[in-house]
């Protein structure tokens, strides 16, 4: 159509990440829904009552929290910074 020609440059090689096993995923799968619950627990609302987690709840956010991000983080190739 007489426009100007189309470059297609390959994509940038990505770190290989080895696989985790079946277990592994099942349970990053199992902490991950853990987390949607207490997220939503914590927003509170209609099934959830009022929005507020107690110590214990609120500190297996936290630690939830943590572990899942660290994984994502490193699955994506960044570098976890600590706090």
């Amino acid at each position: 159509f007489g426009g100007t020609p189309v470059t297609v440059t390959p994509p940038a090689k990505v770190a290989a990440v080895t696989s985790a096993g079946p277990t592994d995923e099942d349970a990053m799968r199992t902490k991950v829904r853990t987390l949607q619950g207490l997220l939503l627990k914590h927003r509170g609302g209609p099934g959830f009552g009022a929005g507020r987690l107690r110590a214990p709840e609120a500190q297996r956010l936290e630690d939830t929290l943590v572990e899942v991000k660290g994984v994502l983080r490193s699955e994506a190739g960044m570098e976890d910074v600590k706090p």
